[in-house]
């Protein structure tokens, strides 16, 4: 695995990690201020970073206290370069209570075109 490749892999990692402690603004910095993004909910495309941002700590203040949300990224590809790389698979939402009782799942598609900026 290439270094852009490892770097992809563990951007996805901080993905799953951000969204399971409900970390909303850890994962709001993951993204860069030229923002495009697509979502099953709310208006469905974001094209500034606080717009994104905004949803995504709508998404995770919504949640009851006593539910995190385990995120399994699979079947993850990779494609890069010293630049520039895709990452797409699936991945499932699971919504879990303390005790880790499944509550729900989801399952949808993970696509994500990524660019170098600032090393």
């Amino acid at each position: 695995m290439s270094t852009a490749e490892s770097a992809i892999a563990n951007l996805c990692t901080t993905y799953e990690d951000c969204v399971y402690r409900k970390d909303y603004e850890a994962l709001s910095d993951i993204y860069h201020e030229n923002i495009l993004a697509f979502d099953l909910w709310g208006k469905g495309i974001y094209e500034t970073k606080a717009d994104w941002s905004n949803s995504i700590k709508g998404w995770l203040t919504s949640l009851p206290e006593n539910e995190k949300v385990r995120v399994d990224i699979e079947l993850l590809k990779v494609e890069a370069n010293e630049n520039a790389g895709f990452a797409y698979g699936f991945v499932t939402y699971r919504a879990i209570d303390d005790d880790g009782t499944e509550l729900r799942k989801m399952k949808n598609r993970l696509s994500w075109g990524l660019v170098k900026v600032d090393g």
